[in-house]
C-alpha cells in the first residue's frame, strides 16, 4: 500500500513519535487536542521513493482545506491532497454505542 496515497491519521502529530508510543505500548495513540495537527504517514506517489515507508510522518496543515466550494463549508473537504487517503479499520469485537461516541469525542477535534 505504501507509495499509493499517503495515510491522514487519527494520531496528533508528536516530534518523537516512535520515543513516546514506547511509552504506553498497548495503546499508543497520541489523542489530538486541536484540529491540526494530525499525522500523515506512508508517503504517496508524489513523493521520493525513500519517503515511501511507514516510519514516513509529517504534519497536517490547515492548506490541506483550503480550497471548498460548498457552502456551508465542509468539515472534511479535501480536493487539493490527490494524494492524501485514509485507511478503515474494523475492531474484531465491535465496540457498544457508548465506546464509539467515546471515540469520536476524543478523536475529532474541531
Amino acid at each position: 500500500m505504501l507509495g499509493n496515497v499517503a495515510e491522514w491519521t487519527a494520531d496528533s502529530y508528536v516530534d518523537d513519535y516512535f520515543g513516546e508510543s514506547s511509552k504506553n505500548p498497548k495503546n499508543p495513540w497520541h489523542k489530538p487536542s486541536a484540529k491540526y495537527s494530525h499525522t500523515i504517514k506512508g508517503g504517496s506517489f508524489d513523493d521520493n521513493p525513500e519517503d515511501c515507508s511507514c516510519s514516513k510522518r509529517v504534519k497536517s496543515l490547515p492548506s490541506l482545506q483550503k480550497r471548498d466550494p460548498q457552502i456551508p463549508r465542509s468539515r472534511w473537504w479535501n480536493t487539493d491532497s490527490s494524494w492524501l487517503g485514509f485507511r478503515i479499520v474494523r475492531p474484531v469485537i465491535q465496540p457498544t454505542v457508548a465506546e464509539i461516541e467515546t471515540y469520536f469525542k476524543e478523536a475529532i477535534v474541531d
